[in-house]
């Protein structure tokens, strides 16, 4: 498969075997999993609890608990994240930066999209508020 950064991209012509690795990366990953009631563990990366869904729902934060973001996420995938605790949740990325740093805090009775642009690289956007 081509170089990643390359999303998405296209798999070689002609009949041979393909290798699983790339069918996971090109198929591998609904873009629809919800997953609620979540309870922030943790205080680093490796504690932390992990996100594989794409939206996500916190009911529980105690202060300085976390999350970590899906360590495979590849350019022009992206993980939601509703704070619905009542603390701040730290946020960890394994596989590069959020917004340029090793973590980002995302406020209690908060919503953020967490995307990937390039291999190594999340970038977060903050939601609106709810809907009234």
């Amino acid at each position: 498969m081509a170089d990643i950064s390359e999303s998405p991209s296209e798999f070689i012509t002609g009949p041979r075997l393909v290798d699983g690795n790339d069918l996971n990366a090109a198929f591998g990953s609904p873009q629809t999993t919800t997953r609620s009631g979540i309870t922030a563990t943790g205080n680093s990366l490796a504690t932390a609890v992990q996100l594989l869904t794409t939206f996500n729902e916190f009911s529980t934060v105690a202060a300085g608990t976390g999350a970590a973001l899906n360590p495979k996420l590849i350019p022009g995938q992206y993980q939601d994240i509703f704070n619905d605790g009542a603390n701040p949740l730290t946020v960890y990325w394994a596989s590069g930066t959020i917004d340029g740093a090793a973590s980002a805090t995302l406020t209690n009775a908060k919503r953020a999209r967490f995307f990937c642009i390039a291999p190594g690289v999340v970038v977060s956007a903050q939601w609106g508020v709810a809907s009234a």
